[in-house]
């Protein structure tokens, strides 16, 4: 196969070169007093990211996602040290219809730091939730979720993901439910920040 990258043959959808050639920034945001820490800027990352609308979308977003926390894990060593039976990895949007779940993937791909993932944790109670990425950024801003939160009590905090963090209302909207119902955010990690 060739690598979607260059186009240089390879065992994997982007090859190593192009994996090395990639910059992790490790940008940080803050919503309320949670941090949000992104591995790649957007703007590096865009074709790789545009592949979820393809069929192989999650293939990407899951070499993707291990590259990325190979890295996060280096850079924040401490973060492992983290209580692991009462702290769940949850995914914005987990559950869309007739698709995967991008977010699902990059969480899956803490499951190799023995993090637990819960699915289904964090479910929209709109029916805009399916179609919330053709929102413009203004529109996201104004837009509701309405997050239900639905998690077993032995998790009293959790680690959210998602996939790209744009406005950063999809997370504040998160954090805010998640919070009212007594679920502590230890941090949100995206894969990438559409600031850069």
């Amino acid at each position: 196969m060739r690598c979607l990258g260059c186009s240089k043959l390879s065992l994997e959808l982007v090859c190593k070169d192009c994996i090395s050639n990639l910059s992790m920034i490790f940008s940080q945001r803050r919503i309320f007093s949670t941090r949000i820490v992104s591995s790649f800027a957007y703007s590096e990352v865009r074709e790789f990211l545009l592949s979820k609308y393809s069929l192989l979308g999650s293939r990407i977003y899951k070499r993707l996602s291990e590259v990325a926390l190979k890295e996060f894990f280096k850079t924040y060593p401490n973060l492992l040290d983290i209580n692991k039976t009462h702290t769940a990895v949850i995914a914005v949007d987990a559950s869309l219809k007739g698709a995967y779940s991008h977010s699902s993937i990059i969480a899956q791909s803490f499951k190799k730091y023995g993090f637990k993932v819960v699915h289904n944790a964090l479910k929209s109670k709109t029916d805009n939730a399916n179609f919330f990425h053709l929102l413009s950024a203004s529109e996201r801003q104004n837009a509701k979720r309405d997050f239900k939160v639905r998690l077993d009590s032995k998790f009293n905090s959790c680690i959210l993901v998602d996939d790209i963090i744009t406005t950063g209302a999809t997370l504040k909207e998160a954090i805010e439910a998640l919070n009212v119902s007594g679920v502590s955010v230890l941090f949100a990690y995206t894969l990438s920040d559409a600031r850069y």
